[in-house]
């Protein structure tokens, strides 16, 4: 018998967690067993000298590990399972990059203005007919991104939707899903009915503070109040039993009050409330000095009865990797172009890759090289034993270390990984 690799040692009030962070498993070991077993000091004693009776309890967590146990390999393996699914297809559609509102932390440029065409419908129609064909294809999630989506609604997004629902439904156990990102405001009672009835089943709409501080960011074309009407959009969602997710974008000068918000939202259902989630997100230029206040407003919408998503659920694992790591994702743009990442921009030097007339595709060098990309080529990864809950980073963070031959900034930096470490263990208990 051996110790696991991946056994992370947290003291805790006196006594000590150890976290098992591939098997996800975990012990509280009093300070005196702790120190019997010398633990403490983070280098363990030798299981052979251990009771047979702790042996087993600690086999059975998965501390302890057949001397001829691959750990690594078996890291290897699931980052191959999570990435390589082929029950599933995900896919994000941008059916322009034009957007009605100009936000002074937004990172797309809007001035370009790439919007699909009729003919990149058809391209889009023409491959899910394609891939649908696949007897092993369980689930299908259609992701409308931007810009904002909804300028396209006529020319892009309703004819690929009508397009598309005879062929999903003809195919039996088909878990399909249709979600938007969109800034909400061009929603309508009559858009949402006939999305719902074309498989609508979420939304992520931005909120950027409350009212003033919204309508200051997000101005409309006349000056109207787009919190006001974005908000009724979102009433009119959850009324016909569509998910929202509200992500409340959060800079120095947001001042959110979340009573006032929580008062805008009075008189929902409990089913609707059910609905209903907050994610709350420093945008990219502010600094990590405001996460106090991320989670004052987690912290007071969670006592007032709303669901908001934890800051922990943004890191990948070698069992959720990033969206874009996965080979079933792709990102689908004017004239048929593919790209991996959202987070980058939607030029011609990102595109990985090309939607064929045949409903084919045909990758490029980059595509191959972002699949080939693992944490596994990295000897500080190889030897972490937060690998598995941390996963290296996604695939573009790798390919820029591999390019730079830089190592990885939590390499020496054991309080950070130790910090991981207890958010994840936190989430499990």
């Amino acid at each position: 018998m051996k110790w696991s690799r991946y056994n992370v040692l947290l003291p805790y009030r006196e006594r000590l967690f150890v976290y098992n962070t591939l098997y996800r498993t975990s012990i509280l070991f009093e300070e005196r067993t702790a120190a019997a077993w010398e633990l403490s000091g983070g280098v363990a004693q030798a299981p052979d000298s251990i009771s047979p009776k702790a042996q087993e309890v600690l086999k059975n967590k998965k501390f302890l590990a057949d001397d001829t146990c691959d750990e690594l390999a078996l890291v290897a393996e699931q980052l191959e399972l999570t990435n390589g699914r082929e029950d599933k297809l995900e896919l994000t559609i941008l059916p322009t990059l034009g957007c009605n509102f100009k936000c002074w932390y937004c990172y797309e440029d809007h001035a370009r203005r790439a919007e699909m065409s009729p003919e990149d419908v058809a391209l889009v129609v023409d491959y899910l007919r394609h891939q649908l064909q696949h007897e092993c294809l369980q689930q299908l999630t259609l992701s409308f991104f931007g810009g904002e989506p909804l300028l396209r609604y006529d020319q892009v997004v309703l004819p690929l939707l009508r397009q598309l629902w005879p062929l999903v439904s003809q195919k039996k156990d088909l878990l399909y899903r249709v979600a938007f990102t969109s800034n909400g405001y061009l929603l309508s009672t009559q858009r949402l009915v006939e999305l719902r009835q074309l498989g609508l089943s979420s939304l992520q709409i931005t909120l950027d503070g409350n009212r003033a501080r919204h309508n200051a960011v997000r101005t409309a074309p006349k000056g109207q109040d787009s919190y006001a009407t974005i908000l009724q959009n979102v009433r009119s969602a959850l009324a016909l039993g569509v998910h929202v997710t509200l992500r409340l974008n959060v800079s120095e000068d947001t001042d959110l009050d979340v009573q006032v918000l929580s008062d805008d939202f009075q008189g929902l259902t409990s089913e609707q409330n059910d609905l209903l989630s907050f994610s709350v997100v420093r945008i990219w230029q502010a600094d990590e000095s405001l996460e106090p206040e991320l989670q004052r407003i987690r912290g007071e919408l969670t006592q007032r009865g709303f669901h908001c998503d934890e800051k922990v659920a943004q890191h990948t694992t070698i069992w959720n990797t990033c969206y874009a790591d996965k080979r079933c994702n792709m990102v689908i743009g004017a004239k048929g172009c593919l790209y991996k990442c959202t987070a980058r921009d939607f030029v011609a030097g990102n595109v990985e890759g090309q939607l064929l007339p045949d409903g084919q595709v045909e990758w490029n060098h980059h595509y191959l090289t972002r699949i080939a990309a693992t944490p596994l080529d990295f000897p500080e990864c190889r030897q972490c034993n937060i690998l598995p809950i941390c996963g290296g980073g996604c695939s573009q963070k790798l390919m820029k270390r591999k390019r730079a031959g830089t190592p990885c900034p939590m390499a020496d930096n054991p309080e950070a990984k130790q910090q991981l470490a207890f958010e994840r263990l936190a989430s499990m208990l």
